[in-house]
């Protein structure tokens, strides 16, 4: 265990009694290394970092780990895996507009649009063709 400050040591203590794991000196060479804020091992064991963001550790947690997470992380440093705590996921994509936005133009829909003609009183569907069409 390293710990910046006499606290911060009592705290890491706990929580490595609370793991089940034994506490032993760095010269006894630990199977694991719990640190909350100063790494002074020089990498004579893997080393599980709370709350920090040092790429040299072999595990790196949020300060506020659980015990379940901190017992799992100083396990899987001890066997020569990496530990890494989820990243959140940022949205990437704004929120849905209330109206989609227009796929046409003004325009657009103006000529697409059915064009009526009063024949007799009733109105009956008048179909334009391209001028390139009617030769």
């Amino acid at each position: 265990m390293s710990g910046s400050d006499a606290a911060g040591q009592n705290r890491l203590a706990d929580l490595i009694i609370q793991c089940g794991h034994q506490l032993v000196d760095l010269s006894a060479s630990p199977d694991a290394v719990l640190a909350d804020g100063a790494v002074d091992n020089a990498g004579l064991a893997p080393t599980v970092a709370l709350g920090m963001v040092d790429e040299e550790c072999d595990g790196l947690l949020p300060a506020e780990a659980n015990v379940a997470q901190i017992d799992a992380a100083l396990r899987a440093v001890a066997v020569g895996l990496t530990v890494r705590a989820p990243v959140p996921q940022r949205r990437s994509f704004g929120p849905f507009p209330e109206e989609a936005p227009a796929l046409l133009s003004p325009r657009e829909i103006e000529a697409r649009a059915p064009r009526f003609h009063q024949v007799d009183g009733a109105p009956q569907l008048v179909s334009r063709v391209s001028p390139r069409l009617q030769a």
